[in-house]
């Protein structure tokens, strides 16, 4: 018992260093409600109309590192449709004066990394419990990312 304990209080704080670090996005972090406008384009995205009944939040990112965080990665709130540490993410690419989803992944938390693939950084996801843990990497293609490495470990 005691072991599980000190485990599950190390992945906590894990968690919360990777939240809170520079150039990240966290499911459990202060996120405001996203413009309707992005709420459209997710649930244009998504075919299940299970997603029908949540509503979301997030923040700008800067995907093509220009200096203005004009993009979004945006997840349910209140963990709506969420699991154990994994909720679903979406990024959401500006182009004028609109949006389009360019990844959809699920996890804890998604890092934007400093390397670039035509035009757009690097994201990874990750998402752990004392049972498991996954990273998903993904790379820029030109139109939408693309799934590069996948890591699932079970403990």
């Amino acid at each position: 018992m005691k072991k599980i304990y000190l485990c599950t209080m190390f992945l906590m704080i894990m968690l919360h260093s990777i939240c809170f670090a520079d150039e990240q996005f966290c499911i459990e972090e202060t996120l405001k409600p996203v413009p309707d406008s992005i709420a459209q384009v997710i649930l244009s995205y998504e075919k299940d109309p299970i997603w029908k009944v949540c509503k979301f939040e997030g923040k700008p990112i800067d995907l093509d590192g220009d200096g203005k965080a004009e993009d979004f990665a945006v997840t349910t709130a209140d963990g709506c449709n969420c699991g154990n540490a994994l909720c679903a993410i979406w990024v959401l690419r500006r182009t004028g004066n609109s949006y389009s989803v360019v990844l959809s992944d699920g996890g804890y938390s998604m890092n934007i990394g400093k390397q670039k693939h035509n035009g757009l950084a690097d994201i990874s996801f990750e998402a752990s419990t004392t049972g498991w843990s996954q990273k998903h990497s993904w790379v820029f293609d030109g139109k939408r990312y693309t799934k590069i490495n996948q890591k699932n470990k079970n403990r």
